[in-house]
C-alpha cells in the first residue's frame, strides 16, 4: 500500500505454484527500462522502512544489565 501511495510504482501480487510474488503493473507506454530497473531498489527501500518502523528495537547488553 505504501508503494502505491508513494506514486513511484504500482504493484500487485500473484501466486506462482506455491510462491507469493510481487507483480509490476505496467500500463503506461512511457514506462522506460530505467523505470523497471529501479523497481527492486524502491521495493527494498520501502520494505526496510516498514521493517524498521514495526520491528522492536533490540537492546544491547549494557541496556539489558541496567534494567
Amino acid at each position: 500500500m505504501r508503494l502505491q501511495k508513494s506514486g513511484e510504482a504500482f504493484i500487485s501480487n500473484a501466486v506462482i505454484g506455491e510462491t507469493f510474488v510481487l507483480r509490476a503493473c505496467i500500463v503506461n507506454f512511457r514506462t522506460s527500462l530505467e523505470d523497471i530497473e529501479a523497481l527492486p531498489g524502491i521495493v527494498i527501500r520501502l520494505g526496510r522502512e516498514v521493517d524498521a518502523a514495526i520491528r522492536p528495537v533490540e537492546q544491547n547488553d549494557e541496556e539489558r544489565n541496567t534494567r
